[in-house]
């Protein structure tokens, strides 16, 4: 949720490509996704990011425009429709 929240507040994230984690983040896009064992990695991404506030600013935008788009009224309401439907199927 909270990655979520980020985005949705216009941050890009450095997250582990973990569980649902690499469906919000666009790896390189909205943010980057690292190993859950590779702290150099984590450390490298995060310095690029604050280091960096073109790129950190472009990725926080695309970060924003897809949370965005996953919580359009329209896409929830499909989304929700689809989970009742295969639901329905067992």
């Amino acid at each position: 949720m909270v990655i979520a929240q980020a985005m949705a507040a216009g941050k890009a994230v450095v997250a582990s490509a973990v569980g649902g984690v690499p469906e919000l983040v666009v790896d390189g896009e909205t943010g980057y996704l690292v190993s859950t064992d590779d702290e150099l990695q984590f450390a490298d991404r995060m310095g690029k990011l604050l280091s960096d506030v073109t790129l950190r600013s472009r990725m926080g935008r695309q970060a924003r425009e897809a949370a965005c788009a996953r919580c359009l009224p329209d896409v929830v309401a499909e989304r929700t429709m689809d989970a009742y439907r295969s639901l329905l199927r067992f």
